[in-house]
């Protein structure tokens, strides 16, 4: 995770917290929205994930979470067409192969569908999904959770 404390100079009355998602120092719903655009599938397993996102349900009254849709046929971080639809051991050795090592690893890409998105919310919150196509196809997941 990078450094941004660089931004407390920059927005003057902004406070930056550096936190790893998974116990955030923050009150029970003390933000009316908290938002992750794009990071839940680049913390680990899917015990992890989960973790993340029940954190931000934790402090966020609102919580909008996007991901990418692991059955798009192209996945954007390495442009490797299809293999995403294979057992995750299997994408993981052809990554490996082709020489994406990086995103090889769970902690750095483990790609999620909406049935797996929807599994790790609240039981108990409303939530609103939409789906992002191109082609006609569903890339991107978009989960707005009240």
């Amino acid at each position: 995770m990078e450094d941004a404390s660089f931004l407390e100079q920059e927005y003057p009355g902004l406070k930056y917290v550096r936190s790893d998602g998974l116990a955030l120092p923050f009150p029970h719903k003390s933000f009316d929205l908290a938002v992750s655009f794009a990071v839940i599938e680049h913390v680990g397993s899917r015990v992890q994930q989960k973790a993340v996102v029940m954190e931000l349900c934790r402090v966020g009254t609102t919580c909008c979470i996007t991901t990418p849709n692991r059955w798009y046929p192209v996945e954007f971080h390495t442009a490797v067409p299809l293999i995403y639809w294979l057992p995750p051991s299997w994408f993981r050795a052809l990554l490996n192969l082709l020489g994406q090592h990086f995103f090889a690893q769970e902690e750095n890409l483990n790609l999620l569908s909406e049935k797996e998105v929807l599994k790790m919310l609240p039981t108990d919150a409303e939530v609103s999904t939409r789906h992002f196509r191109l082609l006609g196809l569903i890339f991107n997941l978009l989960f707005y959770v009240i």
